[in-house]
């Protein structure tokens, strides 16, 4: 677990070199146990989705299509902003994502272990980070019962995030494009 979790999280800080270890949490978070509680209300979530693609713009930031956040189930975060660009509508997307909620099987032990992980990668010092910082948020969340989180601040604002969580093989079955798209 702990190359998975070295190579997820190295692509990703080489990508977003701005992110905080929140930002890996939700990362991992997202690895391995999907979006379900996006989709506690199916109509909110596609109001929201329909809502954040008729804001998002292109900005300087060049983003890929599908950003793999693989670690044991195929999932990838779909950047919204080229997707608009690509001309999809918000509907093919949610249909996906309903498809991938029914099919996902979340695992919270496989995020705490892939977490548990990352702290000890960056405790070595194989990978960036504040260990007295992970261990606050390690604390807190585990008495939280390990929820979702939010980007932080810093990630926010540097990077303005857009995406969906998806089924990576279920989106390239339902939707043919060129990941190459900005």
């Amino acid at each position: 677990m702990q190359e998975k979790v070295h190579s997820l999280v190295k692509r990703h800080i080489n990508l977003r070199p701005a992110s905080t270890e929140q930002d890996i949490y939700k990362l991992l978070f997202q690895s391995c146990l999907g979006l379900g509680h996006l989709l506690e209300s199916p109509s909110k979530a596609l109001f929201y989705l329909e809502r954040e693609m008729g804001q998002v713009k292109p900005d300087l930031l060049i983003e890929d299509l599908v950003e793999d956040i693989s670690l044991c189930h195929p999932v990838a975060r779909i950047n919204l902003k080229p997707y608009k660009k690509s001309g999809l509508s918000a509907h093919q997307l949610f249909d996906i994502m309903l498809k991938t909620e029914k099919q996902f099987i979340p695992s919270k032990k496989l995020f705490i272990t892939a977490w548990s992980a990352y702290s000890d990668l960056v405790w070595i010092g194989k990978l960036p980070g504040d260990a007295d910082r992970i261990e606050k948020l390690t604390f807190n969340y585990r008495s939280e019962g390990f929820p979702p989180a939010h980007h932080s601040d810093q990630y926010r604002k540097f990077y303005s995030p857009a995406y969906r969580i998806v089924d990576s093989q279920l989106f390239s079955t339902y939707i043919q494009i060129d990941n190459t798209t900005r």
